[in-house]
């Protein structure tokens, strides 16, 4: 189970906590657990969408613990990226905190190594995918077929997990805006959208995750 520092407290904490208790401790785990993910994520991000209803600082918005949780499941999907070979091992661990790694499963199929591994930025472990069986009716899918899936399923997690932080960096940013005079060197809304110029956390983790969605877009 993910654990933070500081357990979360204010607007949509048991949402985050819903989120945080499907993650497993750092090391091997099934691929089987990132379509549980994307739910759980789109709750989150709707309870903070109406948390802007009731809160008025930015605070209200982001959660505590959100980032740190963002993070790891980026390195969860950066981990899974690497198992299926959607994107080369070292591009998976260049837009992340650290690089991840894998190792074959107890099942015996075998899964893709990463190439220069090394452990993450916080010296911990980290995060390895154990492909799971995937099947299609009575089909079992391999390779390419496998792949493919594989990507569609990882698209899909990070598409919810960049529209959470989006919503949370959106609304910060306009709660500033209400709050601060933004002279002409302000950050415009292209880089509030997106999260490419702002210097907060939330828009730095939202750069690191759409920057691997960039790589696995399904073809």
């Amino acid at each position: 189970m993910f654990s933070s520092t500081r357990r979360a407290e204010g607007p949509c904490a048991t949402e985050l906590t819903q989120v945080s208790s499907l993650l497993p401790p750092r090391g091997p785990y099934e691929f089987s657990l990132l379509p549980t993910l994307t739910r759980p994520l789109e709750d989150l991000s709707k309870c903070i969408e109406g948390a802007r209803q009731t809160s008025a600082t930015a605070n209200g918005y982001s959660p505590t613990g959100l980032v740190p949780l963002a993070d790891s499941i980026l390195e969860i999907c950066q981990a899974a990226c690497t198992a299926y070979g959607l994107v080369d091992g070292a591009i998976a661990a260049g837009v992340g905190t650290g690089s991840s790694d894998n190792s074959p499963t107890a099942t015996g199929i075998g899964a893709a190594g990463l190439t220069g591994d090394r452990p993450s930025s916080s010296g911990a472990s980290t995060w390895r995918c154990v492909k799971t069986p995937m099947t299609l009716g009575s089909l079992t899918l391999q390779n390419e077929e496998e792949s493919l899936l594989a990507r569609q399923i990882v698209y899909a997690v990070l598409t919810s997990l960049s529209a959470l932080l989006r919503e949370v960096y959106v609304r910060e940013k306009d709660v500033v805006s209400e709050t601060d005079v933004v002279g002409e060197g302000g950050v415009g809304a292209g880089a509030a959208l997106y999260g490419r110029e702002g210097a907060g956390a939330v828009s730095q983790c939202l750069s690191r995750v759409l920057a691997l969605l960039g790589k696995i877009v399904p073809e």
